[in-house]
Formats: C-alpha cells, sequence, structure tokens
C-alpha cells in the first residue's frame, strides 16, 4: 500500500477517533444535526444499532439472567429479549455483547468503546477493498492475460471509447499517435488506493459509523463478507483447500446476520475451484466448499438454538421480522411505502414476491457473467442493495465502491450513468430534509420522501443496469475478438472485413 494512502487512511481514522471521543463536546447545534432521526434514516439500518442495549434491559428486567446464574436453564438465556419489538438481531450477537454492557454501566462509555471498534472495522473494510482492487486489476489471472491478448488485437468499432481514462488502450504506439489518444486520467496502478479512499473517507461513511446517536454494526456485515472474498480470491496464493476453509466460515457468518449473502457463494466457488491457470476446473472442491460453508451456517444455527428455549419464536422475531417486511421505519428503500399502503389481506403474496425477486437474478447473472466474478460480486450486491427491506446510503456508498473495481466494465459504461451519479445526490439529500418536514415538524407527508426515494432507486437501479449491461458488451466484444482471430488463422477474412 503506497505511503500516501496510509497517511490518508491514518488522519482520517483521528478524524473519526475524534468524532467518536468527542461527541459530548460538541455545540448543541451539531449535535442536533448529526443526531437527528431525518439524518440516521438514511445512513444507518435500525435493525444494526445499539437495540441490543433494549435487548439486554428486557432480558435482566425478567429475571432470565438471576435464574441463570442460580443453575435453571442452563444455556436458554436470551428469549426475553425478544419480547416486544425492539430486538431483532440474531442470538449470538447478542451473547457476544452481554459481557461488555454489563461490565460497563455508562451508556456514554459503552457508545465510546462501540464507536471505537466500528472506526477498526470500517478501516479493516477500507484495507480489504484495497486489496480486492489490486487483486482484480493485477492480470495474474489466466482470464485477465487472456483479456489483455485480446485487447491488442480487438477492432475500433468494438473498443471501450473511454478505455484512455484508465489507460487501457492496448494498440500500438504508432496506433495511439495516429489516433491521437489521450493520456490516461487514471494509471491503473492508483485503482486499489482510490477504491480505498473512495469507501473510507467518503463523508457517508464517515457519519454513518462515527456521527449517528446509535452505532450501526452494519459495517460488521461488510468485513465478514469482503474478507471471505478477499480469500477466495487469494487462491493461487495459499491453496484452494485453505481459501475453502478461511473463506466459508467468514461467509456463514455475513450470511448468518443476513441471509442473502448466501448467494455470494456463487462467486466464492468461482475463485477456489478455478485451476492455477484458469482454463479448467477443480470440480471435486466444489462439494467440500459448499459442504463447508453448510457446515459453518449449521453450526451457527445450532449456537442460536442453545441460546434460547422457543428458537421457533426467536426466527421469527428475527429473520421473520426483518423479512416479513414489519419494518416501518422510512429509509431509503421503497418497501416501507408500499407495505403501508397496501391492503392486509394481500401482504403473504407481496412479502413472497418481494423476498424472492432479488433472487431471480442470482442465476441469469452467474451464467453470463461467471468469467469476471468481481463484477459478478458487484452485481450482486447492488441487486441486494435495491431489494433490502432496509436500504441505506452505506450500501450504495460501498456499491459504488466495488463498481469502481472493475475499470474494463466502466470504461464502457454510458453517459447515464454519469448523470446518475451525480443527480442522485439530490433525491439523497432531498429524502433527509421531507423526513425532518414530514415526521419532526408536521408541515410534510410521506408523499413527499417517498418520491425521492423512488428517484433515487431509479438513478441507482440505472448505474446497476449500465454496469450488468457493459460488463456484457466487454464479453461479447472479447469472444467476438477472439472469434475472428481465429478466422484469420484459419485463412478466412481479414479482422477489417469481419467488422465492416
Amino acid at each position: 500500500m503506497p505511503a500516501t494512502t496510509i497517511i490518508l487512511l491514518g488522519l482520517f481514522t483521528i478524524l473519526r477517533l475524534g468524532l467518536v471521543l468527542g461527541r459530548s463536546y460538541l455545540p448543541p447545534s451539531i449535535t442536533d444535526l448529526l443526531y437527528s432521526p431525518a439524518l440516521a434514516s438514511v445512513l444507518i439500518n435500525p435493525l444494526y444499532t445499539v437495540h441490543l442495549r433494549e435487548g439486554i434491559f428486557l432480558l435482566d428486567r425478567s429475571g432470565t439472567a438471576a435464574a441463570s446464574a442460580a443453575g435453571a436453564g442452563g444455556c436458554n438465556l436470551l428469549d426475553a429479549a425478544y419480547e416486544g419489538s425492539v430486538f431483532h438481531l440474531p442470538p449470538i450477537i447478542l451473547a457476544m455483547f452481554r459481557p461488555l454492557f454489563h461490565a460497563i454501566q455508562s451508556k456514554l462509555m459503552q457508545d465510546i468503546i462501540i464507536g471505537i471498534m466500528l472506526v477498526f472495522v470500517d478501516l479493516v473494510v477500507a484495507i480489504v477493498i484495497y486489496d480486492l482492487a489490486f487483486f482484480s486489476i493485477s492480470g495474474n489471472d489466466a482470464n485477465d492475460k487472456r483479456e489483455a491478448r485480446l485487447e491488442r488485437g480487438m477492432d475500433d468499432k468494438i473498443r471501450p471509447k473511454r478505455a484512455w481514462i484508465f489507460g487501457l488502450d492496448a494498440r500500438s504506439q504508432d496506433k495511439q499517435v495516429e489516433q491521437k489518444v489521450q493520456d490516461p486520467f487514471v494509471q491503473m496502478s492508483d485503482v486499489p488506493q482510490i477504491c480505498c479512499l473512495m469507501y473510507y473517507c467518503n463523508p457517508i461513511a464517515i457519519l454513518a459509523t462515527s456521527c449517528t446517536f446509535s452505532p450501526s454494526f452494519q459495517g460488521v456485515i461488510y468485513v465478514f463478507l469482503l474478507i471471505a472474498i478477499r480469500e477466495a480470491m487469494a487462491t493461487s496464493a495459499v491453496g484452494m483447500k485453505r481459501s475453502a476453509l478461511l473463506s466459508t466460515p467468514l461467509l456463514a457468518f455475513a450470511s448468518y446476520f443476513e441471509p442473502y449473502s448466501v448467494v455470494y457463494l456463487l462467486p466464492l466457488v468461482i475463485w477456489i475451484k478455478r485451476s492455477s491457470d484458469g482454463t479448467q476446473w477443480n470440480r471435486g472442491l466444489v462439494g467440500f466448499t459448499i459442504g463447508l460453508f453448510c457446515f459453518w451456517f449449521g453450526l451457527l444455527q445450532v449456537a442460536s438454538v442453545m441460546l434460547v428455549e422457543d428458537y421457533t419464536t426467536v426466527w421469527a422475531k428475527t429473520y421473520g421480522y426483518v423479512h416479513g417486511f414489519f419494518v416501518m421505519n422510512p429509509n431509503m428503500g421503497l418497501s416501507w411505502y408500499f407495505f403501508i399502503q397496501m391492503f392486509d389481506r394481500f401482504r403473504r403474496y407481496f412479502v413472497a414476491m418481494f423476498n424472492l425477486l432479488q433472487f431471480i437474478f442470482v442465476a441469469p447473472l452467474a451464467i453470463r457473467l461467471h468469467k469476471y466474478p468481481i463484477v459478478l460480486t458487484t452485481a450482486f450486491f447492488l441487486v441486494g442493495t435495491l431489494f433490502k427491506p432496509v436500504q441505506t446510503l452505506h450500501d450504495a456508498a460501498l456499491g459504488l465502491t466495488l463498481v469502481a473495481m472493475a475499470p474494463r466494465t466502466v470504461s464502457r459504461m454510458g453517459n447515464a450513468s454519469l448523470v446518475s451519479l451525480f443527480a442522485i445526490v439530490v433525491p439523497a439529500t432531498l429524502v433527509v430534509m421531507f423526513y425532518w418536514l414530514w415526521l419532526e415538524t408536521g408541515t410534510g407527508n410521506a408523499n413527499y420522501m417517498f418520491f425521492q426515494c423512488l428517484a433515487y432507486n431509479v438513478f441507482l437501479s440505472i448505474i446497476t443496469l449500465d454496469f450488468i449491461s457493459a460488463t456484457v458488451k466487454r464479453d461479447k466484444a472479447l469472444r467476438l475478438t477472439e472469434k475472428v482471430g481465429l478466422h484469420v488463422q484459419g485463412g478466412g477474412a481479414t479482422t477489417k472485413d469481419k467488422f465492416e
């Protein structure tokens, strides 16, 4: 990692720690703004906040802890935390943080310790993003070498017009001079540090982890997911079996938080199963990797069963509550408004539809983009963001960072994505204002906020569709170039004749 990146990461870490430690010294006007429900509604998912403090309070109040200390109930400790509709995180999370909340009674100190922890979690996320971007552009993979080779013989008619931005024009120097190719705006070697700083220095990530009234654990899901992907990408360095052993438990824990994360098993398998030359698949490891993931995921569920007495009820209060769309807090998504306006008799149908809709795209995307695992991962993340029960700007910030890891795809994206990228700031800002008008001053209504959420999702959908479409064009151009090259070698038409 370059020294400049390390310095910037250090400076922004100090800034974040200062915001966490100095929250009690901020002026009241700034505190009211940073801790306002309107800002929190677009930055954090209320399901992953310090509602576990309320869960522990319910647990202690019910006397379950006293019964446990007396030897009654054994491991059935945590059911009381799920009374009412306050706490909805899986039981293992409650068991992990319960000792901390018991050891430190001060709410301020609890928030500071958790805030410091989340700052370093976000730092780890940024470092892992750097590693992912570095692996994705390193060109050591056989498919990357094939793509670089085909780009040198690619016809100008199917070559990306914006390839010069990243210095991807692989034509000879004479042709570049003849075509007056511009100097690259961004060097490929700079992409990892751009992606790293794009996430960590982003105001959205800073506000979401350091400046909200209730710290969000969303970064914990990111760190497990991204480290799992990194370990899978580093297959050639650590070996395929060891990579599966390292990545599957991490992905299982991310899926324990959010069941949708199970779809990332597909790109994980693609990386792990690919042989060193990239031309064949090691099919013997497919069952091993999937079985290992199922083992770890099942182990986490068994641990949850052992921590509670009535796991069916707890399951309904965690996964059932989230994916049953009972979260009516206004957010960047559209489902909150839809389920408010919907007739109750149609609820089950639309709950099933909204939950299954995001999985409809998994198989087509995997079939079409399996040659580009990092692009496939990004597409899954963006699609999952669009259909999440509770959307946040933090999700979009990470998704756009993942998009930047594929410069060969970005160079083929159109103007619509560029316009949407700049325009998305407008509805994201207006959502905060209309939330404040509607729920704090009472001078607005839900329609104002909904239409801004709709515009935000339209812009994010345009970026997602253009990203996937650009990858399909990229793959088609490579296949066509390869086909023409073989045809020319066989004594057929020239490349120029073929494209004309």
